[in-house]
């Protein structure tokens, strides 16, 4: 007899003579489900009588403790990482912000990981999936990818799919459709932990009363090391906005109620967190208002470094603001005897003001060897769009580099005009003052991935 069936001996037999599983039989039933090879109506059987009888704190565990094992779990660098576990089935009534809660975790310096699916029934609303999709992260990331991101201090975030991390379970979701009825598996996906640092911390919410406790004796035995759980808005971890919330503190192994005031944090707001308009949010419109509601300024400051033709949004701890090597691969068109395949710099730095989908900088400047970049202007962060001017000068040492730069660059000055340059060069060679000697205007406007440099006009010292 498998596990499977025994279980639903126990646990199918009626109000009166049905009976709980140990912790033990339920483990070793859900790793047979697990398994692939399992009967879809024995499987959906099973979580069904268990969800009609009501699970125990012992079910919910080895339950929790298989989906666990198949899942496996990698260690972190870092001292504390937040584990946001946002209900994996979207929403139907708000806006999931909950999707940009871990970049502004790890912004303020504490590493955040969140997990989910694109989609899953019963509401299929937007996802974080379809949200981080849209903004332009990657979604499709491997627990090892993980890893690295979150112990990259510039970074510090990650999301993680259920599809790549816990395939078998992703398997269920068929199933779990056809049952309508949402099985335990929706609570206790939402505690795997896929990843564990020094500390581990969990962020989960709830709806019904009875649920804190259960919630937190899983968070304990399962190796959380604190956990908030949170009376939130479809069962999310943000709670309404309107008025205060009941809430809860898992500390030391003690649970403690924790209200928390919207207003106390300066929050007014007449709704719970919908607002009438936003009925029908969908994931791109989610992703625009969120990257509209940034705020906040950055300062760059990178050293020795090579810019190549790389995936816009592959660095930054916000969501990847912008794509550098654009920039020189457009100029390249221009300046291939100065580029060549990447832009090698000595220095990068700037400034950036973030407020209302815009990051703004006048002072963005890359050092080369074979040229010097500065930038101003705005950034789209809600459209990924450039409306910057960029100044470029070429710094020549030679008169190979400079004839090849001006007789064929971008102004078209013609082999007189080089001629003359080379001659006025020739005379001072070795002159390092001659960098400055000549710099272009463009205007960058367009897409990260494909920007339009137009020149503007050059300009002479």
């Amino acid at each position: 007899m498998s596990a499977v069936a025994d279980a639903i001996k126990k646990v199918a037999t009626g109000p009166h003579l049905s009976k709980d599983l140990s912790l033990e039989e339920s483990r070793e039933a859900m790793l047979e489900i697990l398994s692939g090879k399992v009967d879809p109506v024995r499987m959906a059987v099973m979580l069904i009588a268990l969800r009609m009888k009501r699970e125990t704190d012992e079910e919910n565990l080895g339950l929790l403790l298989a989906m666990q094992e198949v899942t496996g779990q990698q260690p972190l660098d870092v001292e504390n990482v937040m584990l946001l576990s946002d209900p994996f089935n979207g929403f139907s009534r708000h806006c999931p912000i909950a999707a940009f809660l871990p970049s502004v975790m790890a912004a303020c310096g504490l590493p955040a990981l969140s997990q989910g699916v694109y989609e899953m029934a019963p509401k299929f609303g937007v996802t974080h999936a379809q949200v981080l999709e849209a903004a332009g992260v990657n979604i499709r990331l491997s627990v090892a990818e993980a890893v690295k991101q979150l112990n990259d201090a510039d970074i510090g975030w990650a999301y993680l799919d259920q599809a790549i991390t816990t395939p078998s379970l992703f398997a269920l979701q068929d199933l779990r459709r056809l049952m309508i009825k949402r099985p335990s598996l929706a609570t206790l996906e939402k505690l795997v932990m896929p990843v564990k640092a020094k500390k581990t911390h969990l962020q989960i919410g709830f709806v019904h009363k009875a649920y804190p406790p259960v919630l937190a004796y899983l968070a304990k035995q399962s190796g959380f090391d604190s956990a908030l759980i949170v009376r939130g808005l479809e069962g999310g971890i943000v709670p309404t906005l309107r008025e205060s919330s009941d809430n809860f503190l898992l500390i030391d192994g003690a649970l403690k109620p924790c209200a928390l005031d919207p207003q106390a944090f300066g929050v007014d707001q007449q709704t719970r967190g919908v607002m009438p308009e936003l009925e029908k949010l969908t994931a791109a419109e989610s992703a625009q208002r969120g990257l509209a509601a940034l705020q906040g300024d950055l300062n760059l400051q990178v050293n020795n470094g090579q810019l190549v033709d790389v995936e816009p949004g592959a660095a930054g701890r916000i969501f990847g603001l912008m794509s550098f090597a654009a920039i020189p691969r457009r100029l390249s068109l221009d300046f291939s005897d100065f580029f060549g395949k990447g832009f090698a710099f000595r220095q990068i730095s700037g400034d950036f003001q973030f407020a209302n989908g815009l990051a703004v900088t006048d002072n963005l400047k890359m050092r080369g060897e074979s040229a010097n970049i500065d930038v101003s202007g705005p950034i789209n962060i809600v459209d990924r769009t450039y409306h910057q001017t960029v100044v470029v000068t070429p710094n020549v040492s030679s008169t190979l580099p400079l004839a090849g730069a001006v007789a064929g660059g971008p102004v078209g000055l013609g082999v007189g005009t080089a001629i003359y340059l080379v001659d006025r060069i020739a005379g001072r060679l070795f002159d390092r003052d001659l960098v400055d000697m000549i710099s272009y205007r463009y205007r960058l406007t367009g897409p990260w991935d494909d920007p339009d440099l137009s020149l503007s006009r050059p300009e002479t010292p």
